[in-house]
């Protein structure tokens, strides 16, 4: 053989190298039905395990039972037992009396406020302007 066939014969080989690595990388029937959930294939999505600070067994958990970030306290009154006269019981009404919102909810509000404001700028200066 001269050099050009064995040089066409080795590019031959690597790709059919690189075909057959292909087809063994990509499942076979891809609408087959998942016979067994537990089963991890190529296509099956894992929980990045290189995270700081977060637990590998809640990622399982349902997105609505999972902990939602803690609400801000807006307002909170407070009495203390020795203020008031008798025993302590819940005759005399709740001790603590507070206000909490949730963080994504307040920013919301904050925004909702500040467009506001612009707004009611923007419009008293083009008033004045006009007359």
């Amino acid at each position: 053989m001269d050099r050009k066939s064995q040089y066409r014969a080795g590019i031959s080989r690597l790709l059919l190298l690189f075909l057959v690595l292909t087809c063994t990388i990509v499942p076979a029937a891809l609408a087959a039905g998942q016979g067994n959930a537990d089963k991890i294939t190529t296509l099956t999505p894992v929980p990045d395990l290189n995270r700081t600070g977060t637990s590998i067994a809640n990622m399982t958990v349902p997105p609505e039972y999972q902990n939602s970030p803690a609400p801000l306290t807006v307002f909170k009154a407070e009495v203390t037992a020795s203020s008031l006269p008798g025993p302590r019981d819940m005759a005399y009404g709740p001790s603590v009396i507070g206000f909490s919102v949730d963080p994504r909810f307040l920013a919301i509000i904050v925004m909702v406020i500040a467009v506001a404001i612009i707004g009611y700028y923007v419009y008293s200066r083009k008033r004045n302007k006009d007359n």
